[in-house]
């Protein structure tokens, strides 16, 4: 075994045992709801949610900040798009400006 399976299993039964030795009734408070639990489903519900933030919480802010980039980079692309429209419209009037004023037509 490595040593992060060694570790997560100890952290396991770490949880385990704090588990075992917390099982009073414990009233439980979120906004509007009040519920007496056993403390032991406290506490694993808390865990559970901490997990699920400390795993997926970087991947979401990955995602979010990803998106800004590719956001920025596509309008960076369109002002270059734009630019370049521009130039080549410029350059294509100037053309057909000189070609109106040339005098031998």
């Amino acid at each position: 075994m490595n040593r992060r399976t060694v570790f997560g299993l100890l952290l396991l039964l770490l949880l385990i045992i704090f588990l075992a030795q917390n099982t009073q009734d414990a009233t439980v408070k979120f906004l509007f709801i009040e519920e007496s639990v056993p403390q032991t489903v406290a506490i694993l519900i808390s865990t559970l949610i901490g997990i699920f933030f400390g795993v997926f919480g970087p991947r979401i802010l990955d995602l979010m900040y990803e998106s800004r980039k590719e956001r920025q980079e596509k309008e960076k692309l369109k002002q270059e798009i734009a630019s370049v429209a521009k130039t080549t419209a410029e350059e294509v009037l100037q053309e057909a400006n000189l070609t109106n004023t040339d005098p031998s037509k």
